[in-house]
């Protein structure tokens, strides 16, 4: 991805977490330590997004993300304005190190800041949900990881909203969710398993 390609696609994604975070009293949404996952090069656009915010993309929304959750991506550069990072890549990746991620979580962590990695033996770029792969349950652990920074995030009472009954529910891409739906969901800023 061009520089220019890069600040387009950060600027939309800025854009889009303004119009979140404009909109959670009407969508029943809690966005005290909301969180930004990507994958490739969208892992390199939520890892600067948790770093240098959102105004240094033209976004309005001064909070931070509480967590970046990342998959499979060779940025390198840190420092200590960046989110607690969960992160993942296999260890046949062809496009991104996993040796780069675990070095710069390493050098995250070394800085204080909250990290986990985990690098899956075989698997190559693009694993995604990990369904059938070594990486099955990867979501679980990233969710678990985001979970450990709300209860550390001292800002999360004055973000609070009240539930409303028959709220949307959401899948973990923002995408709303019928009933029946299998999976993690999100419904008035809360994630629940769905059976």
């Amino acid at each position: 991805m061009e520089a220019s390609q890069s600040a387009s696609a950060c600027e939309d994604l800025a854009r889009a977490v303004d119009l979140i975070c404009s909109m959670a009293d009407e969508m029943g949404i809690d966005t005290s330590c909301y969180s930004l996952w990507g994958g490739s090069a969208g892992a390199r656009m939520a890892a600067w997004m948790g770093g240098y915010g959102l105004p240094y993309f033209g976004g309005v929304t001064t909070q931070k993300a509480g967590t970046v959750v990342m998959q499979y991506t060779g940025l390198s550069d840190y420092s200590a304005h960046d989110a607690p990072t969960y992160a993942n890549c296999g260890t046949s990746d062809g496009i991104a190190s996993w040796q780069t991620m675990q070095n710069r979580l390493n050098g995250m962590a070394a800085l204080g800041i909250p990290t986990e990695f985990h690098a899956y033996q075989g698997l190559p770029h693009g694993f995604g949900l990990g369904t059938g792969t070594l990486a099955e349950g990867w979501i679980d652990d990233a969710v678990r990881f985001w979970e450990a920074q709300m209860s550390q995030d001292t800002t999360a009472t004055e973000h609070v909203h009240a539930a409303r009954p028959n709220a949307i529910a959401y899948d973990l891409q923002g995408r709303p969710v019928r009933e029946g739906y299998r999976g993690i969901i999100i419904q008035n800023g809360n994630k629940y398993i769905s059976l």
